[in-house]
């Protein structure tokens, strides 16, 4: 008896009639993705992003040949974006998903765009990032990190 219900359900589901539907794709939908190198003032920028507006135009001016998409095929991110999502992700060491939201892309897309910038980021470090020296330069340096931030002295 059990084995007649399954085949009259088998038979009740398989209607052929529903089989060939053609599927009706979801439309795509695409997050607003605003340009906070635009809309942000200089100190709320700054606190966002750990950097200064001038900064992050200088490595995105680094690095944009080597970001940019080819096309605007599928709503690409710009090099600006870009850069801008991994700043975020770097300021808060937080998951994917909250700085694709702050920036207006998928999470998927987030763990696609910030290894790749980073990697670019990474190559331009000696053009980027500037460590000091020499001796008076690291002098200098302890003593700004200890006037802006009471950074205690480090005994070397």
């Amino acid at each position: 008896m059990e084995i007649q219900n399954i085949v009259d359900l088998i038979s009740s589901t398989d209607s052929s009639d529903n089989e060939f539907e053609p599927q009706v794709r979801r439309p795509r939908v695409f997050k607003e993705r605003r340009n906070y190198l635009l809309t942000m003032n200089n100190e709320e920028f700054k606190k966002r992003f750990r950097l200064s507006k001038n900064a992050v135009i200088h490595i995105i001016d680094q690095i944009r040949d080597k970001i940019a998409h080819r096309t605007d095929r599928n709503n690409s991110v710009s090099p600006e974006n870009q850069v801008l999502l991994t700043l975020r992700f770097y300021a808060l060491g937080t998951i994917y998903q909250a700085v694709g939201d702050f920036v207006g892309v998928s999470t998927a897309t987030a763990g696609r765009i910030i290894p790749r910038v980073t990697h670019e980021i990474a190559k331009t470090r000696k053009d980027i990032i500037r460590m000091p020296s020499t001796q008076e330069e690291i002098n200098q340096a302890k003593l700004n990190f200890f006037q802006s931030l009471n950074f205690p002295e480090l005994l070397v």
